[in-house]
């Protein structure tokens, strides 16, 4: 796979020669079904766990990408984030079941996980822009992954959309999860609380983009923060700004920067002026307030970008259009337990005594003096104007639903979601759908103006299978003597 390096999910299986690891038992309880992706440093399988039955997602790295200098330094090293990664139980990070080393002739190192399924954001990002609730919700649910990680002294460092997978339940609500976190760099946040990414001398699971050899660069060229690049110190706002990318690229359907290659997309990363929505695609009408928490995301100086997964998912939640948010997010607001205050002795309770008793006094004077003066505020002061609020019309709303489900709903070039969907719609504007599903021939559709009826259920005709038409076999050839 050329653009999603090895993931916990995927598309579709990967179409490899015979593997090796195919239809074996490894660590004596996870039967190898088939190869979902593979990447730089290793490959990730869809296995059984035995004698559960339980699907998982087996990521096995390959000894011959290790140096044999660092072989041990770097197993001692994956050992120990594996188990810190362990810690993370966000509902939107995949789940870690279990990790060791392979009785082998290499101590193969293994990581076991949930298996997800859905598709990547890549996918999705493939097909076009994104509707703007849509896109918001699916990077305030990454940052509360983000949240947990990073009180945990995890950072992300490679967050890109073949790094996170969603997943679309019944309710048309997408499920998010962030993968690969086991390219992560474990912060002591208890002493400088930072690292330098040129003296990183580990390995990493990656694909193709991904800088990730000894002594260079760790990341994906075209979501690197400018710190990055330059081989500076880094903390958790890198992940703030490989956000930004990825929130841009949902937004205008294309990165802020993209050279002809590698060298040329970090350079831009690190010199370039982000360019505006509006320069990108004027088609695709972007609020300022939208787009002014993609540009803080993506400031070259990690001191003008959100400081804390708290304050971006704060400005997403004053920007994300009503219900956006939806309120089903009891799956994904688990908050990050942060340690409490602790109470005050109690041999400050005569002191506390004495404060609340000066309050009281103070209140009784405030209230006095207030008495005294009120004929003169009577006689200076103008009444206040009555303000009466008028509430918003309601829109006209339009419901969307088809059999099968699932199908995206286009208007143009912007791609408002997948059905069941509701829209709201513009009173004295007609308006036209189209919709697409794979394997079913596009249904268009109008809603005029002055429609009463907007509910909408359509049937998809799937584009039927042809057979190959037969080759005739050829007629004998007689040759006369």
């Amino acid at each position: 796979m050329s653009e999603a390096g090895p993931s916990v999910g995927g598309d579709e299986p990967v179409r490899d020669s015979p593997d090796r690891y195919i239809g074996q038992v490894i660590a004596d309880k996870y039967e190898i079904h088939s190869l979902i992706a593979k990447g730089g440093m290793g490959r990730v399988y869809e296995a059984s766990q035995l004698p559960l039955g339980r699907r998982v997602a087996v990521k096995i790295l390959e000894p011959s990408h290790v140096s044999m200098a660092v072989n041990d330094d770097y197993k001692r090293r994956f050992l120990r984030e594996a188990a810190t990664y362990a810690r993370l139980e966000h509902p939107n990070t995949v789940t870690m079941f279990d990790y060791g080393q392979l009785d082998d002739a290499d101590n193969t190192l293994f990581i076991v996980m949930e298996r997800v399924r859905g598709q990547t954001l890549r996918a999705i990002v493939r097909r076009g822009p994104v509707d703007i609730a849509r896109a918001l919700r699916i990077v305030y649910c990454i940052a509360m992954s983000l949240r947990e990680a990073h009180a945990l002294g995890v950072i992300h460092r490679d967050l890109k959309p073949s790094n996170v997978m969603v997943d679309l339940r019944r309710q048309g609500r997408d499920v998010v999860k962030v993968l690969d976190f086991g390219l992560a760099k474990i912060v002591d946040v208890e002493t400088t609380g930072s690292m330098s990414i040129a003296e990183e001398q580990q390995p990493a699971f990656s694909d193709g983009q991904t800088l990730s050899k000894l002594g260079v660069l760790i990341g994906s060229p075209g979501y690197m923060s400018p710190e990055q690049i330059e081989g500076g110190e880094v903390d958790c706002r890198v992940d703030f700004y490989c956000l930004g990318v990825i929130l841009f690229e949902m937004l205008m359907g294309k990165p802020p920067f993209k050279g002809n290659n590698s060298f040329a997309t970090m350079v831009a990363h690190v010199n370039a002026r982000v360019p505006s929505f509006y320069v990108m695609n004027p088609e695709i009408i972007i609020p300022s307030d939208v787009e002014s928490v993609v540009r803080r995301c993506l400031e070259k100086s990690p001191e003008d970008r959100f400081q804390s997964a708290d304050e971006l998912m704060r400005a997403i939640r004053d920007v994300i259009p009503p219900g956006g948010l939806g309120e089903d997010l009891g799956f994904t607001t688990a908050e990050v337990p942060m340690p409490s205050v602790p109470d005050k002795p109690r041999a400050e309770s005569s002191r506390s005594g004495i404060l609340a008793g000066l309050a009281v006094v103070g209140v009784v004077i405030a209230l006095v003096l207030a008495v005294q003066l009120w004929p003169q505020r009577q006689e200076t002061t103008t009444p206040e104007p009555v303000v009466v609020e008028v509430p918003a019309p309601t829109l006209p709303q339009l419901n969307i639903t088809t059999e099968p489900s699932g199908a995206e709903v286009w208007e143009g070039n912007r791609n408002h979601g997948v059905t069941p969907l509701a829209l709201d719609l513009e009173k004295g504007v007609d308006r036209q759908f189209e919709l697409r599903l794979e394997g079913h021939e596009d249904a268009p559709f109008r809603v005029e103006d002055t429609e009463r009826d907007l509910d909408r259920h359509l049937l998809l005709e799937a584009i039927p299978v042809r057979e190959p038409t037969p080759i005739p076999e050829p007629e004998p050839i007689f040759i006369e003597r």
